[in-house]
């Protein structure tokens, strides 16, 4: 840690926050008798953000005249190099007269693009080793599988009738607009009670049910709109059987 190094990036004005926040974790690690030499998974760590945003403000930060890097390979065997991060502040000298110095020190050398254009990271090629976001800090890895419980199923259940059913308003209400008289109501209510009962029918909307029950009663009710005095809808079948065989 050099304290020169994170003063002098203090200092620097008009930058956006998260370029400033970059520029002082990499003077934090420069060492004043051997350089600036942090990996990027370091870096990218320290900053809390991916290797592909911490490239784009550092790209920046050059781009500024604040750093340059020295990103080779040695010569022959054209293995990577540790980066080398040079800062403008570096004793006395500039910055493009320090990089010059270490590549023809070290010998050096460094790829060129075909077009001889600064090589720049694909942003749609996946596998690039830049855009991985595995040093990102903040998005912690899950330590144990999340179970998907199966959605459930929202239909209710079949269910008897209560063995004290009565007809509620609403099923009142139903008759009513079907032009059921109080009487006949009364008594219809008893067969739909009676009848379901006896065997034990199960329904999930029992108001539906009774809504069947009373259109059915009307379906099969003789001519003149009202239904049988002497039964109701299981009556009613057997009157209409009874019509439709000719007997009295």
């Amino acid at each position: 840690m050099s304290h020169a190094a994170t003063n002098w990036a203090i200092r620097q004005k008009g930058l956006k926050p998260a370029t400033k926040i970059v520029l002082w974790h990499l003077c934090d690690r420069h060492n004043p008798d051997t350089g600036c030499f942090p990996k990027q998974e370091t870096l990218a760590a320290d900053c809390e953000m991916s290797r592909s945003t911490l490239n784009l403000h550092l790209a920046k930060l050059e781009e500024l005249g604040l750093i340059r890097r020295d990103a080779g390979r040695e010569h022959g065997s054209m293995k990577h190099r540790p980066t080398r991060y040079w800062l403008a502040f570096e004793d006395g000298e500039t910055v493009s007269e320090k990089r010059t110095k270490t590549v023809s020190e070290n010998r050096t050398f460094t790829p060129k693009t075909v077009s001889e254009k600064h090589a720049k990271p694909c942003p749609n090629f996946d596998e690039n080793r830049v855009l991985n976001s595995d040093t990102n800090s903040v998005r912690e890895p899950v330590s144990e599988p999340v179970s998907v419980a199966a959605p459930k199923s929202r239909r209710r259940p079949e269910v008897p009738l209560p063995p004290d059913w009565v007809p509620s308003d609403k099923n009142i209400s139903d008759a009513k607009d079907r032009n059921f008289s109080a009487q006949e109501i009364a008594d219809e209510s008893d067969r739909f009670r009676n009848h379901h009962l006896a065997r034990d029918t199960r329904f999930r909307d029992w108001d539906a049910a009774w809504r069947t029950w009373l259109g059915n009663a009307r379906r099969f009710a003789p001519r003149g709109g009202t239904t049988p005095r002497g039964g109701g809808m299981v009556e009613a079948f057997a009157a209409v059987a009874a019509a439709r065989s000719g007997r009295p």
